[in-house]
């Protein structure tokens, strides 16, 4: 019987946000209790903590990754990389390390041949 609920409950979930969206973030969770008689319901809002990033965001992270590879002038395991980062007083999260050095690796800043865990630091673009 639930499951007859929930597509008519997603689509006004994703009305009341799109309305709300146009007000100002509340500063804390806002709780609101209705009930027609044969039904209620609660619907509770906060402030969400996965607001999408700027753009660009990782780019400070892949020129740090840089800085700590060239420094270290040796081939660096992701962990590695995380450690000195850390190191280095940088408050780069595990996840941006990894999509950055994916990054780094597409556009060949930075190699990483198949097989190998390892970052060859000789091979890193100094432009």
């Amino acid at each position: 019987m639930t499951s007859e609920y929930r597509p008519a409950l997603e689509k006004a979930a994703g009305a009341l946000l799109r309305s709300l969206a146009q007000l100002p973030k509340p500063p804390r969770r806002v709780r609101v209790a209705a009930s027609d008689g044969a039904m209620a319901c609660v619907v509770v809002v906060w402030p969400s903590v996965n607001q999408p990033r700027p753009p660009g965001g990782r780019e400070q992270c892949r020129a740090d990754i840089l800085a700590v590879v060239r420094e270290a002038d040796c081939p660096l395991t992701r962990k590695e990389v995380v450690r000195a980062l850390r190191e280095a007083g940088k408050g780069h999260g595990e996840g941006t390390v990894a999509k950055a050095l994916a990054e780094l690796t597409a556009t060949e800043e930075l190699v990483n041949p198949a097989g190998q865990a390892r970052l060859p630091a000789a091979r890193v673009a100094l432009g």
